[in-house]
C-alpha cells in the first residue's frame, strides 16, 4: 500500500501557475526578489529552480500587495528535520532517492538544493513540496494569493 503524502511547501507547477496568472513579468519579479530574469523565464520554461529561489518567489506572491508576513519556518529546514526524525542517515536517503552521497550530505549541512531534488527527498519521506493555492480574487486589484499557513511547513495536519 503506499504511503499518502503529506504537504510540505512549494510545488513547482502551482508556483508557474501563480505567476502566469496573475500576469506577473519576468522583469517585475526580479526587481521585487532579486532573482535573475533569466532564472525566472528558463523556470517559466519548465526547467528547475533551487529551493531558496523558489522560496523567495513563493514569498514574494504570498505577500504581494500586502504586508509582510510573520516568519515561516524555511522548507528546507524542515525538510532536514523530517530527515534527522525519520532516524535515516543521508547515505541511506540518498541510495533510495538516486540523489548522490554529495548532494546529500552538502545540503545536510545546510547547502542549497534543487527543488526537483527536495521533492524526492519529501517524497521518500512520505511528504510533499507543495505551494499552497489559496483563492485568487477576480477584482481588478490583486489580493493576497496565499496565507501564511500555505507557506508555512504542514506536517501531518499541523502547521509547524
Amino acid at each position: 500500500m503506499a504511503k499518502k503524502s503529506k504537504p510540505l511547501g512549494i510545488n513547482l507547477e502551482s508556483l508557474r501557475k501563480a505567476i502566469r496568472d496573475n500576469g506577473l513579468s519576468a522583469k517585475k519579479l526580479e526587481q521585487a526578489t532579486g532573482v535573475p530574469q533569466s532564472t525566472i523565464t528558463r523556470f517559466l520554461g519548465g526547467s528547475d529552480m533551487k529551493l531558496s529561489t523558489a522560496e523567495k518567489l513563493a514569498t514574494f506572491l504570498a505577500n504581494w500587495r500586502e504586508p509582510p508576513p510573520t516568519p515561516t519556518t524555511h522548507i528546507a529546514e524542515a525538510l532536514r528535520a523530517a530527515i534527522r526524525e525519520s532516524g535515516q542517515s543521508a547515505d541511506e536517503i540518498a541510495e533510495a532517492t538516486g540523489l548522490s552521497q554529495p548532494t546529500m550530505t552538502r545540503f545536510m549541512q545546510g547547502r542549497d538544493i534543487r527543488l526537483s531534488r527536495a521533492e524526492k527527498i519529501a517524497a521518500h519521506l512520505g511528504l510533499v513540496v507543495t505551494l499552497g493555492t489559496g483563492k485568487a480574487s477576480r477584482a481588478s486589484k490583486p489580493k493576497k494569493l496565499y496565507s501564511e499557513a500555505d507557506l508555512g511547513i504542514v506536517k501531518d495536519g499541523e502547521l509547524t
